[in-house]
Order: C-alpha cells, then structure tokens, then sequence
C-alpha cells in the first residue's frame, strides 16, 4: 500500500505537502514520520487507513470494555503489541490497534488466544493507557522482566504445585524385597 497516496487521497495531506515532507521520512515508515514531525497527526493518518482499509477507527477511551473477555488473553502479548480486546461481535473479538500494518502481531494474538480477531484502528497512546487502566501497569512491567530474562537466556517457569504426600507415604512405607 502506497501510504503517501492514501493520505493524499484521504484528505489528509496535499501532493505538494507529501513532495516536501518526503525528505523527512530517513528510514522511518512515512506516517510515522509524519506524526513524529508534527506535519499530520495520528488519528488522521488512522482514520485514512482505515477508510481505506475498510475498518473502523474508534476511540478507545469511549469503547466499553468487556473485563471478562479481556483476562482470556496473555497479559504479555497485549502489552507487547498494544493490542486491546474490547468486545464480541458477530464470533470475532473486536480488538482496537495501533498499527494496520502489523499484521503478525494480530496474527500471534489471535493464536495464543484462540480467538479470531477483528481489528479496529485507534491512537497508541489511547491504547497504550486502556491497557494499563485494566491490566495495570505491573503487567507492563511483568511484560519488561519476562523480556529481560528471556534475553539473559533464563526461562521462567509456573509454579510447581504437587501434592507431597504421597511421596511422604512411600517413604515411610516398609520397603518389600
């Protein structure tokens, strides 16, 4: 998808803004840049995509959550790609994103959960602070040391949970030879 093209075609930017902004970009995808620049912001550029891309662009901060269908999905991987569950619809849960693009973080979402996705575009900062009001911000720092001991080649494992006593009857039981 030519990103330049669909943010002229969307009103958002003019054929002359995208010729000047184009020297900007360095090596950063041109929407982003653009953002970061300040020359459009990023609803705009969302709300381009997802017209173009045939999806909804919603603010998350007015979308009512469903806390239930949220704790079904790993904590890492929502913080991990800023992907929000919201709600069920039609069989799909509705999850709000960041980045359209970003096709493999939906996809992965989508396998660890089990849960067939239909994304929605909203802002990442939007995003980014729903997450933490529902998840917390300790799961965005769980999601940091899961990282870092993963880097440092440690896995983590869960908690070991057995019953002992049976071992401690075997033990105690008279040996037969």
């Amino acid at each position: 998808m030519d990103i330049g093209n669909v943010l002229v075609r969307n009103g958002v930017l003019t054929r002359e803004q995208l010729q000047a902004a184009l020297p900007l970009v360095n090596g950063t995808r041109l929407d982003r840049a653009l953002v970061d620049k300040g020359v459009i912001t990023e609803e705009a550029a969302l709300r381009a995509f997802a017209a173009e891309l045939g999806m909804r662009f919603v603010e998350v901060k007015k979308e009512q959550i469903d806390r239930e269908l949220l704790v079904q999905f790993p904590t890492t991987a929502v913080f991990k790609h800023s992907i929000l569950p919201l709600s069920r619809h039609n069989g799909s849960v509705v999850v709000a994103c960041s980045d359209p693009f970003n096709l493999e973080a939906l996809e992965e979402l989508s396998a660890v959960s089990g849960f067939h996705l239909e994304p929605v575009l909203a802002n990442r900062v939007d995003v980014i602070e729903m997450i933490k009001d529902h998840l917390g911000v300790g799961g965005d720092t769980l999601n940091e040391l899961v990282a870092q001991r993963a880097a440092d080649g440690i896995e983590l494992l869960g908690d070991d949970v057995r019953d002992d006593s049976d071992m401690e009857q075997m033990a105690e039981a008279a040996s037969v030879i």
